[in-house]
Formats: structure tokens, sequence, C-alpha cells
């Protein structure tokens, strides 16, 4: 018996019966090497509309998952030269991931979780590793997990059309939204077109452009404002302003020291850190919390913005984005 929600695709030319996705979930992600099934191929698929290419309308193809690429390994790498900082090299075996891909094709979607938490494990910065097991999560019906599992992703890569769809779709779940209600779109998106890793690095790099252009213009222009090299200094000063400015908003992000319910049934909030103290209302599984404080070794304070409570929950409970 299919589960409600689900339908079942299938694969074009193939004839093959693929797994049910949920309606409304999106592909993990794009091709690697062009072709389902190679090393770089992730696991899940989607409908998308075939547009261009000369399809017909109506007309449907299947969109491979997305896994790191060779640019976004390089993006990566220049990143660490600019700030000069050591990175590690990806650690993950494309040969690993096909692997945990047929798995999770093959509906073992626990069997493939594991792979997916190894890959993780190795480069917790792959975003494709926490999508991939967000979605295996939500196969399961392991909805805090899965949310959990898509926040991380979403403050990875926020600009991922895949990564927003399938967090706002499990968000729907669970009667909170990724675009809070009246927010427009579109100033949601440009709000978190960055993330907050590369808002910092962008600071950084801004404030060296910055040094660097106005010991250039001490030592070739005689610290004449009017010199090029000091209008860069103070192009880099102002952008630099601009950066920090953006990321002192995004602290009050609803994804900034935050966690995830993933307790199975939700959590008890307590007045106090500790049993002894009076349980007076509870945060469902998969809902978004506030942390306020870390301090007691056992339980979070944490806050519900929106009813305006907060409280005392179990750190096992819950899970920090």
């Amino acid at each position: 018996m299919r589960p409600q929600g689900q339908r079942a695709d299938h694969e074009e030319g193939g004839g093959t019966d693929q797994e049910p996705l949920p309606q409304g979930h999106r592909a993990l992600a794009r091709r690697d090497q062009g072709t389902v099934g190679s090393p770089g191929a992730a696991a899940l698929f989607s409908r998308h509309r075939r547009q261009g290419r000369g399809g017909r309308p109506g007309q449907e193809i299947f969109a491979a998952a997305r896994v790191p690429r060779e640019g976004a390994e390089m993006r990566r790498l220049l990143l660490a030269l600019l700030l000069a900082l050591p990175a590690a090299a990806a650690a993950y075996d494309r040969g690993e991931l096909a692997e945990f891909n047929d798995l999770y094709r093959t509906g073992q979607y626990e069997e493939a979780l594991e792979g997916y938490r190894q890959l993780i494990a190795k480069e917790p910065s792959n975003q494709w590793g926490w999508y991939n097991a967000a979605n295996a999560l939500f196969r399961l019906n392991r909805m805090g997990p899965a949310i959990y599992h898509y926040s991380r992703a979403f403050t990875l890569d926020p600009r991922s059309q895949d990564i927003r769809g399938n967090l706002d779709f499990a968000l729907r779940h669970t009667g909170q939204r990724l675009v809070p209600e009246g927010a427009p779109a579109a100033l949601h998106y440009f709000y978190y077109i960055v993330s907050e890793r590369e808002l910092k690095a962008l600071s950084l790099l801004l404030f060296w452009l910055g040094c660097l252009a106005w010991a250039a213009g001490f030592l070739l222009d005689g610290n004449k404002w009017s010199g090029p090299a000091c209008r860069t200094a103070a192009a880099a000063g102002l952008l630099l302003l601009c950066s920090l400015a953006w990321l002192g908003a995004r602290q009050t992000s609803a994804f900034s020291s935050a966690g995830v319910v993933t307790k199975a049934g939700g959590t008890r909030m307590l007045s106090g850190p500790g049993d002894n103290f009076k349980t007076y209302a509870s945060a469902p599984e998969g809902r978004i919390v506030k942390i306020l404080d870390t301090d007691d070794e056992a339980y979070y304070e944490i806050g519900l913005p929106k009813e305006g409570i907060k409280g005392w929950a179990l750190k096992t409970d819950i899970d920090k984005i």
C-alpha cells in the first residue's frame, strides 16, 4: 500500500519503477558526470518540466541528484588561499557515494543513511551529504532529524533551489515555513543569498584588501586620498561595513543560535534546568527553536519566538544547527 501523498515515478525510456517521491519533494541535485548511475550521480530523482532542448510541453524528464562538482572544489580551494587557512581536500570516495545512492534507490534507506553519515563525518562542509541524509530521513518518516539535516545543508548552501525547496516542504509538514508569512519571497532569498561562512570570508577579504590598498596608497600616492589606491581602500572599507552590517542582521535569523527538536514525539519545556522543575509547555518534533542558554550540562534554555515562550529542554532532545 502506497503511503498517502506519494506517487510512483518511472524513469524516462527505461520502464523501471523508481521509488515514489512525496508530492512537492524536489530532486537532490544535478548530474555530476551527466549520466544517472555514474559515480558522481546521487540518489534521488524528481520530475521537472522540460524547457528548451526540443521538449514538448508537458513532457517530463528526471533530474539526477546533485553532488559536489569540480568547480565547487576549486571555489573552496580559492577561498582557502585567499584566507591563508589550511583546507582539507574532499574526503569522500565517489565509488562509495555511488553505493550509498544505489542503496537509496532500492529503498534501503537506513543503510543509505549510514553511508551518508559517513560522508558527513569525513567532510562536514559537504552540503550534499547533509541533504542526501535528510532525504533518507524524510523517507523514514523521521521528521525532526530530517529538518535538522536540511537546515544544516541550507546554512552551507542557501542559494540551492533544491535544498530550499525540500527544507520548506519538510517544514510545512510540521506547521512551519521557510519564508515567514507576509515576507516577500525575493527579499528572503536575497537575505540568505550567501552563507554566514561566505559573509565572514568576504569581510576578511575586504579587510585585507583595504589594508593593502591603504598601504599601497601611502607608499605610492603619498597618502593622498585622491589617488587610486586610497580610493580603493575607501571603497573596500565601505563594503566591509556593509558586509559586517549584513552579518549582524543575519544573527537574528531563524537559523542563527538555533536548534531542531529531534526527539520523536517532541520535548518537554521545563521552568528550570532539572526534572524537579514544572513542565508547562512542549515543543513538537521538527520544531526550529532558539537556543538562549547553553551553560547547563544537561539542559538548553530554548525559546519559541512565535508563541513568545521559553523554557528548559534536555540537550539530548535538540540538535544545534
